[in-house]
């Protein structure tokens, strides 16, 4: 295998102390701060990142080598990205933070919504098509649906009663299935 030039930093951006501008009276709770990551936003707001291919990306957990394991995150982002733009996700709240295009905008695209969405639809089917069915179940449960417990996501898949097994299948099946969505992509060769 070989993986494309993807930068990877290497540099985290530093944590604030905790005592850095958090009002601790509407703060989470301790046991919240200690299941996800969070970061301070320039407000002093609490930003958790419950992602749970960000929680893996960030541990190393996608694939041992940072290389590949960027490439399984930008994998991911994009498959997300495509099911996204496509509009095939039922109901969706405005996203003011994502760019927007249409008549009179300021986005960058010269596509009309419409295309755009046509676009993104072709491209998700393309790459849902590159995924066995074993694979995509649990990438769409990661990815598309939220998903963050890989026991239920396990137990979903092979119906198994142990936990261990079910995170481990679930684990197993995700990151192949980001592997097969990194070719794809040709983010790996």
């Amino acid at each position: 295998m070989e993986v494309l030039d993807i930068s990877v930093s290497g540099t985290k951006t530093a944590k604030p102390t905790p005592t850095e501008q958090i009002n601790t009276d509407n703060d989470a709770t301790h046991n919240r701060i200690l299941k996800s990551p969070s970061d301070i936003n320039p407000d002093g707001a609490r930003w958790f990142k419950d992602e749970l291919l960000v929680r893996l990306a960030d541990k190393g957990q996608l694939y041992p080598d940072a290389k590949f394991n960027m490439a399984f995150k930008l994998a991911g982002e994009k498959y997300y990205a495509d099911w996204y733009g496509s509009g095939m996700g039922g109901l969706q709240a405005i996203d003011y933070g994502k760019v927007r295009s249409g008549q009179g905008g300021s986005g960058s695209s010269h596509l009309a919504p419409s295309r755009i969405a046509a676009q993104c639809r072709e491209a998700y089917r393309n790459a849902r098509a590159a995924l066995p069915a074993h694979n995509r179940k649990p990438v769409e449960l990661i990815l598309l649906d939220g998903q963050s417990d890989l026991a239920a996501v396990g137990k979903a898949i092979t119906g198994s009663a142990v936990p261990a097994t079910c995170r481990a299948v679930a684990i197993e099946r995700f990151t192949f299935g980001l592997y097969l969505l990194a070719k794809h992509y040709v983010l790996v060769k």
